[in-house]
């Protein structure tokens, strides 16, 4: 017996293992939802207010989990919504697939309702254009077996993005008889772009004759999952780690060479370390203009006669905004993992040691710190929020990779997806077009802040956080901590930590802390202090 479209789209999905799919029905989509409908079992439609949430959620999902997952929207108005969500998520890099509803294959160019056809028959699909990888219209039900697999295949690999696919009105009730395919089948199960030798080798040469390096860690690190390499790089080189907004959570920020983060919305300790550095690696970044000072000379880097060297999946991003000394194609995990064997070929197995190198990245950070604490007033602030925090959850584990869900770091994460955190990714930035719909809940005037178990110890707010916290504090609004642990013993830990900590301290006259275990729906308010 065949499938209709819809049925075939939603079993190439759980093929595919897509959890969920976000979306909102409509006339031009109906036949889509009908399908999900009968596999509730297998996949989860989760229906969403406006469009643009669900490709937000559907951003926010993969940034936290690593799995991209699909939304459905109707013809017209209702995937124009979408539109911004996944220009977001083209710009960030950020995998999702986007179904959105077409006008009938019989009946288009005659206005139908909703369809644009004024310049152009259907001209829905290039209006998406500039915002997706890819799209596909697909005007026939057989082609489904087709497209799909193509679709994830353009998704996934080199630099990843968003995708989209039309499916007009009659495609999606039409019945096919094609199998649904194997992903396997259909996708390299060893694709990492390995990087030219004698490019690595020339970068290993200009790093070992540096005397102030700096590697400067992207999203690409992230989505390559290699953040143990660029730890093992860092610490042969002995060469302080800055992060751009995207690349957060690549390096533990408590490590003696974090030197945090550059740009605009950086830090004081960031652009100095990266535009006085005499070489820099930069892996998976793209320069974007809020990382790089809006490319004012020497206020972010000073490129020249800084010479840069440039890994990055995506060839058209090297040279693009800084001219390159070595300029590298190659997947970040692959390219510093061949890079550390240079290095040690070159040089040997015994570490680099910079100690006043060090010492001026710990020095920098103790100015920064103390400029920030000496512009507290007797109001509560974003940095005081965060600083008492830090002070009061501290990493509970020394091995950080070893077991990531016994410390306890600040995210902005839908409840629905806390627990299933990729490794090596702490929290969620989003530094798109727009940024992700946050999950603060500002219900009965409190500002509510997520506190999830994760990896790498208190670190920060998100973007989209900061101004629902300052106007908290700025009200002497009540701010709410929750903390989400993945086990019972947890809680005591962190009871203890905060017992000793916050209680006696002025933050306790505005913060709430509730603890909820996970898996557990019932929310335990921890011992001292006040719930409502």
């Amino acid at each position: 017996m065949g499938l209709t479209g819809g049925e075939f789209i939603a079993e190439y999905l759980i093929k595919e293992k897509v959890p969920y799919v976000f979306g909102i029905p409509g006339h031009g989509d109906m036949a889509l939802f009908d399908a999900f409908k009968d596999r509730q079992d297998r996949i989860e439609i989760i229906g969403v207010k406006h469009e643009q949430a669900a490709a937000h959620m559907a951003d926010a999902y993969f940034r936290a989990c690593g799995r991209p997952l699909a939304t459905l929207t109707s013809i017209g108005p209702g995937s124009l919504n979408v539109a911004t969500g996944l220009a977001t998520a083209f710009v960030d890099s950020i995998p999702l697939i986007s179904f959105t509803g077409g006008p009938q294959t019989y009946m288009l160019g005659k206005g139908v309702l909703q369809e644009l056809e004024r310049q152009q028959d259907n001209v829905f699909p290039h209006i998406m254009q500039p915002m997706v990888k890819r799209n596909w219209d697909v005007q026939h039900v057989d082609l489904m077996a087709d497209v799909l697999p193509r679709a994830f295949n353009n998704m996934l690999s080199g630099r990843p993005g968003p995708i989209h696919v039309e499916v007009p009105m009659d495609v999606q009730a039409n019945v096919t008889e094609a199998a649904v395919p194997d992903p396997a089948s259909r996708r390299a199960a060893w694709g990492r772009v390995k990087p030219d030798p004698d490019g690595v080798d020339a970068a290993a040469k200009r790093l070992l004759s540096a005397r102030r390096p700096v590697i400067l860690a992207g999203g690409g690190v992230l989505t390559a999952e290699a953040a143990a390499e660029l730890r093992a790089v860092a610490e042969y080189l002995d060469a302080p780690v800055v992060t751009t907004m995207m690349g957060k959570g690549a390096f533990p920020e408590d490590h003696p060479l974090a030197a945090e983060h550059t740009g605009a919305n950086g830090t004081a300790v960031g652009n100095h370390m990266t535009r006085n550095a005499d070489v820099l690696l930069a892996v998976g970044t793209r320069f974007a203009e809020q990382n790089s000072s809006s490319y004012v000379d020497g206020m972010s880097y000073s490129i020249p006669p800084t010479e840069l060297i440039h890994f990055d999946i995506d060839p058209t991003e090297i040279g693009k905004n800084y001219p390159t000394a070595v300029g590298v194609v190659c997947d970040a995990k692959a390219g510093l993992a061949d890079l550390l064997d240079a290095l040690q070929d070159r040089n040997g197995a015994a570490t680099i040691d910079r100690p006043e190198y060090r010492a001026e990245v710990a020095e920098m950070r103790r100015q920064w710190l103390e400029a920030m604490t000496g512009r507290w007033t007797e109001k509560l602030s974003l940095s005081r929020v965060l600083h008492g925090a830090r002070e009061a959850l501290p990493r509970l584990l020394d091995g950080i990779y070893e077991e990531p869900e016994k410390s306890i770091i600040m995210a902005e994460v839908l409840h629905a997806i806390i627990g299933h955190r990729r490794r090596g990714q702490p929290y969620t930035v989003e530094a798109g077009i727009v940024r992700v719909a946050d999950a603060l809940d500002m219900a009965e005037g409190r500002t509510r802040v997520p506190l999830e178990a994760g990896q790498e110890g208190i670190h920060s707010i998100s973007a989209a956080a900061i101004d629902r916290v300052n106007i908290a504090a700025g009200e002497n609004r009540p701010i709410r901590l929750e903390i989400e642990l993945n086990n019972s013993a947890g809680i005591f830990q962190v009871d203890d930590l905060l017992a000793t900590k916050i209680r006696d301290t002025p933050l306790a006259e505005h913060i709430e802390v509730v603890a909820e275990v996970q898996g557990e729906s019932e929310k335990r308010l921890l011992s001292g202090f006040r719930l409502g």
